[in-house]
This record gives structure tokens, C-alpha cells and sequence, in this order.
């Protein structure tokens, strides 16, 4: 993989990237800064992800639950889902009444009947539910039933679940690494916490519950306007549109 990504830097007319971390890698791998175009793609489509009614999404999924913890990245490897399974023990702990929901496009039945047992051996398999794969289309429903959205990958870009939790109003609890500090820092926007660490990921979501300063309001706000300003699907599209144009006239 590396190789090919070697031979399509040096080769290509025109990179886009969709963070300064990728920016920066192409001009490692051998880029000229001339050819590489930051464009937010793939972004979101805002007219569907949008704020809609809690509890009207939670009846439509039969939740029926206080709080709601959305892990929508899928399960296993590098997405470190497995944190996420051990940090519910600790939530449900201290807030019984919490419904972790997983979808899980990535990893398999395989990691789902692993992530379904360790669940049963911490005592909150009534507390987890497994959804798998969920169509694109329903997406806004889940982000709208849910409380804080949290996807602590230890390897990641600019994760398309973390805006479409931003333009749905959603907290985000992310993992701590350079392409996410670029858009989300931590206590101002959204929460951070070391991709490995179950206790300071169960702290995040409780600090999110109790929400003490009132903080989570402030979140919310900041990330609609950053996603309407940076993130809007149309406009970034028509920008790449407008790229290959050029580059095709050449």
C-alpha cells in the first residue's frame, strides 16, 4: 500500500487531503506543496444529518433507555471498541440507567460475539446492544436517539461520524491523536481521552451526563457553526468538481 501511495504522490497532478496530518504525510512521502489541496470531503449532507427530537428517535429504535452512549465506528482492531466495551462497565456502574449502541459495519460476527461475551462477563449485556450494519439513510435516527457519540480509534483521518454528530448536535468523546486535535479540543468542543484508556474514556461520558459547568450546550454550538462553515457536502463537492476541471483540461 505504501508503495502504490509512493508512486501516486509523485505521479499525480493534483492531491486533495482532508487534514493537515494527510498534508503533511504527502509532503513526506515526496509531494510538492503546490499540488496538495486540503478540501473537508467527503463532509456532510446537512439537509439530512440535522438536530431532530430525542424522543421521538428513541421510540422509533425502542431504546427506551435515559441515556444513550453511540459507538457507530464498528467493532475491533485499530478502532479499539473493545475500551469502549470495558469503559461501559464503569458507566453503567455509576449511571445504571445507559444503553451503549454499537453499530458494527467493520469487524464481523466474529468480534461481535467476542464484544457480546466480554459484555455478559462484565454483568451489562442488558446494557450493550449490537446493531451491525445500519444503512447510511438511518444514520441521522441513531445520532438523534443518542446522548454523546464516542469513537476512540488510535489511527484515523477526519472521521465522517464525528461531523455527522456535530451537524445532529451531538457531544463527541474522541480519541486523543493529531488529526482529531485539529477539530476538537479538549473541554472546548468536545472531549479527549488516550485511545487505550477505559477509565478516562467512562469519566468523559459521566462528565458529559452530569455535564457540571454546563459545558455540553457549549459543544453542541460551536460544532454546528464549524460544520456549516467547513463541512457542508455540496460545497465541498462543487470545490473537487471544480479541481478535475482544471486538471482535466490540461
Amino acid at each position: 500500500k505504501k508503495r502504490i501511495v509512493l508512486h501516486g504522490v509523485r505521479r499525480a497532478g493534483a492531491i486533495t487531503v482532508n487534514s493537515r496530518a494527510a498534508h503533511d504525510a504527502c509532503i513526506d512521502y515526496g509531494a510538492g506543496p503546490e499540488k496538495i489541496h486540503v478540501i473537508r470531503y467527503p463532509g456532510v449532507d446537512l439537509a439530512r444529518f440535522r438536530r431532530s427530537p430525542k424522543e421521538e428517535a428513541r421510540s422509533r429504535l425502542r431504546t427506551g433507555s435515559q441515556r444513550i452512549v453511540l459507538c457507530p465506528r464498528g467493532l475491533g482492531g485499530f478502532l479499539n471498541s473493545d475500551v469502549i466495551v470495558e469503559a461501559a462497565a464503569r458507566v453503567v456502574a455509576a449511571c445504571p440507567e445507559t444503553l451503549f449502541l454499537f453499530l458494527s459495519g467493520n469487524g464481523g460476527e466474529e468480534e461481535r460475539e467476542k464484544h457480546a461475551r466480554r459484555a455478559s462477563e462484565l454483568g451489562i449485556d442488558v446494557h450493550c446492544r449490537f446493531e451491525g450494519q445500519v444503512p447510511w439513510e438511518s444514520m441521522p435516527l441513531y445520532y438523534s436517539a443518542s446522548d454523546v457519540m464516542v469513537s476512540v480509534s488510535q489511527n484515523d483521518s477526519l472521521p465522517n461520524c464525528m461531523l455527522e454528530a456535530m451537524a445532529c448536535g451531538v457531544p463527541v468523546i474522541l480519541g486523543d491523536i493529531p488529526p482529531i486535535r485539529e477539530w476538537v479540543a479538549d473541554g472546548v468542543n468536545g472531549l479527549l481521552v488516550p485511545p487505550r484508556d477505559p477509565a478516562a474514556l467512562a469519566e468523559a461520558i459521566l462528565r458529559v451526563f452530569g455535564d457540571p459547568d454546563g459545558s455540553t450546550d457549549r459543544f453542541v454550538e460551536r460544532n454546528l457553526a464549524t460544520v456549516r462553515r467547513e463541512f457542508d457536502a455540496r460545497r465541498n463537492a462543487a470545490v473537487i468538481k471544480e479541481l478535475v476541471r482544471a486538471h482535466a483540461g490540461h
